[in-house]
């Protein structure tokens, strides 16, 4: 039998589960608060704890006295705070509980100011000016890699009229795309979600002349093969016990990243969904290249899980 205490600590655990604190990074608020209302489509209310920080566009300094510019500051500034009120009543009107919002000088100070906080998910939207031009501001690059916690990187509306959220996740087996699976479902609606996993092989041995003489290729192939489908279906019972549908299962060989965005290009989900192990230094900064190239690619929404 268990214990009340112990009771009480399983209780705490799940609860601790089922409670998210997000983040939302609001740069070039004019151009990227499309986000705002559009969070309601991906996350459920329940259970959320919402943060909102307004980071402020860059004023740059011509030619104009400084007076001049800092009145460009002071309107910049005094803008921000005008439109929190909307963005506030926005989120709690749709079931969000928005414990603080924020207000950052500079991208700068955002990230810092961001990167300190404790946080389950941060939540960062494209402007309209980098979904055309198809690419992602330094801050969104920084805060996509650079953040210790999972981000979502929002590029593109939902499709309207639409209740599933197709997903494209990579996985390779090691701790960090396990943990991604796992995460999943805490993080989205696990209901809503129509998964499809992929698998990306290294370029096999038989491209290598130098040892393609001394090596058994078909035991190479046979072996990639069944590592494939053991990664495979390994990650599809870890979202399927949580309750995700997973409806297609593929595996590639090449460069990872290329691989990913290609096979996204060609299916076109909703969200890309990539685990990323959250260490320092050089080996940082190898693991984050995959998620920075998937942020910079086209306007795919990007899922980096840590």
């Amino acid at each position: 039998m268990v214990k009340v205490s112990e009771q009480e600590n399983l209780a705490s655990q799940s609860k601790k589960l089922m409670s998210n604190r997000v983040i939302v990074l609001l740069e070039n608020n004019e151009k990227g608060a499309w986000i705002v209302p559009e969070l309601r489509r991906w996350f459920s209310p329940q259970g959320v704890e919402m943060a909102l920080v307004q980071v402020m566009e860059s004023v740059t300094h011509q030619e104009e006295e400084p007076s001049e510019f800092w009145e460009k500051v002071s309107h910049q500034r005094n803008k921000l705070h005008t439109i929190r009120k909307q963005y506030a009543e926005t989120l709690e009107r749709d079931g969000f509980n928005l414990v603080n919002d924020y207000v950052s000088d500079s991208s700068d100070r955002g990230c810092e100011a961001v990167l300190k906080s404790e946080q389950d998910l941060f939540v960062v939207g494209t402007s309209d000016d980098q979904q055309k031009n198809k690419s992602a501001s330094s801050f969104t690059l920084y805060m996509a890699t650079h953040a210790p916690s999972s981000v979502l990187v929002l590029k593109r509306l939902l499709d309207a009229g639409k209740d599933t959220i197709s997903v494209l996740l990579a996985t390779d087996g090691s701790e960090a795309s396990l943990e991604a699976a796992r995460k999943l479902p805490r993080f989205l609606p696990a209901d809503r979600l129509e998964v499809t996993l992929i698998h990306v092989r290294e370029i096999p041995i038989q491209q290598n002349p130098i040892l393609a003489p001394y090596v058994n290729m078909e035991s190479v192939d046979t072996a990639l093969e069944q590592n494939s489908k053991m990664v495979l279906e390994m990650t599809q019972n870890l979202l399927e016990e949580s309750g995700v549908n997973v409806i297609d299962s593929l595996f590639a060989e090449g460069a990872p990243t290329y691989e990913l965005i290609h096979q996204a290009e060609k299916r076109e989900p909703d969200l890309v969904v990539v685990g990323s192990h959250n260490r320092q230094g050089l080996t940082r900064w190898l693991l984050g290249s995959v998620s920075h190239r998937l942020v910079q690619s086209d306007n795919h929404n990007i899922l980096v899980i840590r």
